[in-house]
């Protein structure tokens, strides 16, 4: 697939790598060109699959803005806000995506899938998990313990660093808290 994307603003490499994203969590082999000249485009626009115009329109296909992220199963597409999503566990070939009451199960590397929830609040707490710091309850010395009861085992190797991105998370989201209630 070929994609043209036009825009007085674009911020080049951002956007294109925003847009592989995207479709790599679908599969597409894709080719994206950045325009920022009308002619440039007009004179090759018949080379292209898809052509996008503005800014608004890439975070839109992305769901940047919206902080939703697309994986395929099957033959089939879910989208999900990934303020949704507990954890990922790395099964040898697949991905279980954990969510409040269901899995999904996606066939895609590990790697890809940690990126994919890179835009996210999440830690990789074991080499074969992933997890949302929205719904971490304690970190123990060998566990890390969801709200749900679930737990999940935490690498020695990554422990220090878990406790101080958590921590780090946990501050965050106080200080946002205390903006909210100042804005009040």
């Amino acid at each position: 697939m070929r994609i043209a994307v036009f825009g007085t603003k674009l911020d080049g490499k951002k956007r294109e790598k925003q847009l592989h994203k995207f479709f790599s969590t679908i599969d597409y082999d894709v080719q994206i060109d950045l325009y920022d000249n009308t002619t440039a485009l007009v004179e090759n626009i018949y080379q292209y699959d898809s052509i996008f115009m503005t800014d608004e329109a890439i975070d839109l296909i992305t769901g940047v803005s919206s902080g939703e992220v697309i994986f395929e199963w099957g033959k089939k597409i879910r989208t999900c806000n990934i303020r949704d999503i507990y954890y990922a566990e790395a099964d040898l070939k697949n991905v279980h995506i954990w969510f409040a009451d269901e899995e999904a199960v996606v066939h895609l590397p590990f790697s890809k899938v940690e990126q994919i929830l890179g835009i996210g609040d999440f830690i990789k707490v074991h080499r074969s998990y992933i997890v949302n710091c929205m719904y971490i309850q304690k970190i123990d010395e060998h566990t890390v313990t969801l709200k749900d009861g679930r737990e999940l085992p935490l690498s020695k190797y990554r422990s220090e660093d878990v406790r101080k991105q958590y921590a780090e998370y946990v501050r965050a989201r106080r200080k946002e808290l205390n903006m909210d209630e100042e804005d009040e």
